[in-house]
C-alpha cells in the first residue's frame, strides 16, 4: 500500500512538472502562436521598421521630392522579395524621452508613424530610435528616463494582437557629423560621445531585459561610416547607398522566417 501512493504521488508529480514547463514556455514566448503561423511558407511576413530619419530615408535619393524609395525598409523589401512586407514608420526628428520642453508632437508615441505601425500588424518590429535623444543626454539620469520610455514603446509592440518578435537597432556613428559641426561652431556639443556612454549601453539593456535580439549598427558599420568612401549625404544621414549597407547588414544578421 505504501509502494501505491508512492507511485501516486509521483504521477502527480510528473503532471506538476509539465503543466509548469508549458506555463514557463508560453510565458517566455509572446510570439509562439505567430511563429507556428509562419510556418505556413504562403504567409507573408510583415516586418514593421519603426524610427526617426534613419528609418523615414533622409537624405536618400529624392528624398527631398518625397521619395523614399532608397531609404533601408524599401532596400530591405527588395532584398527580401515578395514573401515579404516591409513598412516604413519612421518620423524624421522622433524622439523617445520627452524631457520638458521638447517638442512634443514629435515624441513617437504621438507621430502619424506610430499611429500607422500599430494597424500594420506585424510579424516583426525594428525600433531603431534614439540618435535625436543623444542631444538632450546630461546626466545618467537622462540616460534612465530614455530606458523607461523605450521600455514603453517595446512592451506596447510586444502586447500588440499580432505578438511580433521585436528587435532594438543602434543607430550610426555621428563623429563625422560632430567633426562637421565643430569647424563651424565653436561650442558645437558633440554628439557622438553622449549616444555612446549614454543611449547605446540603454538599447542594450532594454534588449536584453526583454529578450530582443540587438543590432549593434554603431559598431558593426562603424568603419562603413568613417571610411574616405562617404556613405553619408550630410554627414549624419546615409545617402541611398549608405541605407543599402544598413538593409544588407540587417538581413546578414536578423532571421526573418
Amino acid at each position: 500500500m505504501v509502494y501505491v501512493g508512492m507511485k501516486l504521488n509521483f504521477k502527480k508529480y510528473l503532471s506538476f512538472l509539465v503543466l509548469s514547463s508549458l506555463l514557463l514556455c508560453s510565458g517566455c514566448s509572446k510570439s509562439s502562436d505567430k511563429k507556428t503561423e509562419n510556418n505556413d511558407s504562403s504567409k507573408v511576413i510583415r516586418i514593421a521598421c519603426v524610427g526617426d530619419s534613419l528609418t523615414e530615408g533622409i537624405g536618400a535619393k529624392g528624398w527631398q521630392d518625397g521619395d523614399f524609395g532608397g531609404a533601408y525598409p524599401q532596400q530591405l523589401q527588395l532584398i527580401l522579395g515578395e514573401n515579404y512586407e516591409v513598412g516604413n514608420f519612421g518620423k524624421g526628428s522622433s524622439y523617445v524621452y520627452n524631457k520638458s520642453g521638447r517638442d512634443k508632437t514629435l515624441w513617437y508615441p504621438n507621430t502619424a508613424a506610430y499611429s500607422k505601425s500599430n494597424k500594420f500588424e506585424a510579424d516583426y518590429v525594428i525600433i531603431m530610435l534614439g540618435t535625436n535623444d543623444a542631444r538632450v543626454m546630461i546626466s545618467q539620469s537622462d540616460a534612465y528616463e530614455y530606458k523607461l520610455k523605450l521600455c514603453e514603446i517595446v512592451e506596447h509592440y510586444l502586447d500588440m494582437p499580432s505578438k511580433p518578435t521585436v528587435i532594438i537597432s543602434s543607430g550610426l556613428t555621428m563623429k563625422r557629423y560632430d567633426r562637421k559641426k565643430k569647424a563651424t561652431e565653436s561650442n558645437w556639443n558633440e554628439r557622438d560621445p553622449l549616444y555612446l556612454n549614454y543611449i547605446l549601453p540603454m538599447q542594450q539593456e532594454v534588449a536584453q531585459e526583454y529578450n530582443c535580439q540587438f543590432i549593434d549598427l554603431y559598431h558593426g558599420l562603424y568603419d562603413d561610416f568613417m571610411d574616405i568612401n562617404n556613405l553619408a549625404s550630410d554627414h549624419l544621414h546615409p545617402n541611398s547607398s549608405g541605407y543599402r549597407v544598413i538593409a544588407e547588414y540587417m538581413t546578414k544578421n536578423v532571421v526573418f522566417e
